[in-house]
């Protein structure tokens, strides 16, 4: 049960609480992850590169960067984006 006082500081004049998914957005990614081949994920695609100074943590060269120029974090293991090109 959530206090009725918070509830109206949260409903307030900005308006309804914004969902979990709404605030989630898919930075990092070159395009909406599954919009691409079926079966292919991140992982065999080439623009995936690793993120400096971590060896588990893995980037798009063609995503979206971060705050001051740094690259996201995105999982290796997501469906291919309609960016999707195979290694060669």
């Amino acid at each position: 049960m959530i206090d009725p006082r918070i509830e109206e500081a949260l409903n307030g004049p900005h308006g309804a609480r914004p969902s979990v998914a709404k605030v989630k957005r898919r930075e990092g990614y070159a395009a909406s992850p599954g919009t691409g081949p079926h079966g292919e994920t991140c992982r065999t695609c080439r623009y995936i590169c690793g993120v400096r100074g971590n060896e588990y943590a893995s980037a798009c060269s063609i995503g979206k960067k971060g705050p001051y120029g740094a690259r996201l974090y995105i999982s290796p293991d997501s469906a291919a984006c309609s960016r999707f090109a195979a290694r060669t």
